[in-house]
């Protein structure tokens, strides 16, 4: 060994022209590893070129194209000097190494150009932290994700949501138990698979008008809507809208609901409406003729019945007259007699009042109950004057009423008030006052015998009366006056005025102008 490496590295060659000869141990020395060279030489290339083929990702491709000429021609210098040593072909390896020369140059001159983005290339720290930001934020979108589909299947309602296509891409649980499809026969169809074909013409108008602005609303605003199942049977549905702009565009969110049973519970309801109002108006129709008789009765009634009154009156007077020397007991009985047919009179007449009240709302209108309050007045002048009784009254603000009718309500509170006093003489304040909004609140104050607890509400009944024959009356003067306010929509009732009398109080609307 040794004495090979000292013959390889004596100086005993001899120059001859431009090629060397050597001893034949130097040449194989120099054959085998160009030999050796060229082998590693040729193999870089070809796994190069296999790399960036299988690799077509690689951003710099160029460059190991490159890399791979400038080793292939290196190879092939070493092969030339292989070839040289036996045939001199100098020329021939000086061409290939400018060859290598100028792709060397130029792999160079792309790898400064290139230089700034290869800088620009992260780091495997770079690489390392992204890659854990990445898998974070899809932890995170897969958490989100969950939770959305999570919320989907818990929504009592169908839900679809479709994209700016108008194809399904997503639907919950509820979806497939109302349509009748699974869920992998919905994805990726138009949603017009689960609407009727007549609305759908109507539901690309919607959509194009819902995309071009977008807000929750619901769909069909004051239509009937329905749903077409996989069966193609139809129910009414109930739809909202909501929209959702995300990175790959509008998502549209359709909450559908089954609402065939409130649809039949309203045609239920119309239909015991119509009903209702049929009975209604023939009942209302059978009262009106039934009143319509009743007055005619009362009128018919009050003429036949009057006059024979009216005549028992007159002959138990006239015999009364006759009779100047009658006893005490003939007196007595002809006085009872024509009381009785005063007593008579009045009622039929207060019957009349009473029937005739029917008619008062239809002459309704604004009007002063001062007014009315001086026509009652007027008419009680002489039970007035004869018990020294004094009215006061303020704050008389306008109300709806029938004029005649509200006189009517005055003069028998008033003469209630008359009637049933004390020793003291009767004194009795009118006012009014704000009620609940549009109404107005009459009161009549008097100093009378006062009107028990327990009789407060059945005084407003007919024939209702606390203190026998022995005071003048039909007891329908009460019942008279809620009549009249009842027709007008008001009510009325009775409280205790301190420690003596009464306060009567009513309502009535009033002016909207009021």
């Amino acid at each position: 060994m040794f004495d090979f490496l000292r013959k390889l590295f004596a100086s005993d060659f001899m120059p001859h022209g431009f090629c060397m000869m050597w001893r034949p141990e130097v040449v194989w020395l120099h054959v085998i590893s160009d030999a050796l060279i060229v082998l590693a030489y040729y193999s870089i290339p070809v796994i190069l070129f296999y790399f960036v083929r299988k690799r077509s990702d690689i951003v710099f491709s160029r460059v190991f194209y490159m890399f791979g000429g400038f080793i292939f021609f290196c190879g092939t210098t070493h092969l030339l000097e292989i070839v040289t040593l036996w045939s001199g072909a100098y020329r021939l390896e000086g061409l290939v190494k400018l060859l290598t020369g100028l792709i060397s140059v130029s792999t160079s001159v792309m790898l400064v150009r290139l230089m700034p983005a290869a800088l620009a290339l992260p780091s495997h720290a770079q690489l390392r932290e992204a890659n854990r930001k990445l898998a974070i934020e899809v932890m995170e979108r897969s958490r989100t994700e969950e939770r959305f589909r999570t919320l989907l299947e818990a929504a009592p309602d169908a839900m679809v949501i479709t994209g700016s296509s108008g194809l399904i891409e997503i639907v919950n649980t509820q979806a497939e138990r109302l349509f009748g499809w699974s869920r992998h026969e919905m994805l990726g169809r138009p949603l017009e698979i689960l609407i009727p074909a007549r609305f759908r013409e109507r539901h690309r108008h919607n959509l194009k008008a819902f995309a071009g602005q977008p807000s929750m609303r619901p769909m069909g605003a004051g239509l009937q809507l329905f749903g077409l199942r996989k069966d193609d049977s139809e129910f009414p549905a109930e739809i909202s809208l909501s929209p959702l702009q995300t990175g790959e565009g509008l998502l549209v969110t359709a909450v559908v609901r089954d609402v065939t049973q409130r649809v039949q519970a309203e045609e239920a309801i119309q239909r015991l409406n119509a009903e209702l109002e049929q009975r209604v108006a023939e009942r209302t129709a059978e009262l009106e003729r039934s009143n319509a008789d009743l007055q005619q009765f009362a009128y018919a009634a009050s003429h036949d019945l009057r006059e024979p009154v009216r005549m028992i009156a007159v002959y138990g007077q006239l015999l009364e007259r006759k009779n100047p020397e009658a006893d005490a007991e003939t007196k007595l009985f002809i006085q009872t007699i024509v009381d009785g047919a005063r007593r008579m009179n009045r009622l039929i007449q207060d019957l009349l009042i009473y029937s005739s009240v029917s008619e008062g709302k239809k002459g309704a209108a604004a009007v002063s109950p001062e007014e009315a309050l001086r026509a009652a007045i007027e008419n009680l002048q002489a039970s007035i004057e004869e018990n020294r009784a004094e009215v006061r009254w303020h704050d008389l603000s306008a109300v709806i009423a029938d004029p005649t009718q509200l006189a009517q309500v005055f003069q028998n509170l008033i003469g209630n008030a008359i009637k049933y006093r004390t020793e003291a003489p009767p004194r009795i304040e009118v006012w009014s006052e704000p009620e609940k909004p549009g109404w107005r609140k009459l009161c009549v104050r008097d100093n009378g015998i006062g009107v028990p607890a327990e009789h407060r509400t059945r005084i407003f009944e007919m024939f209702k009366r606390l203190h026998g024959k022995e005071k003048e009356g039909s007891g329908l003067g009460l019942a008279i006056c809620q009549r009249i306010v009842h027709r007008q929509g008001g009510r009325i009732w009775v409280e205790p005025a301190g420690e003596a009398g009464s306060v009567f109080c009513f309502t009535l609307p009033a002016p909207l102008d009021a």
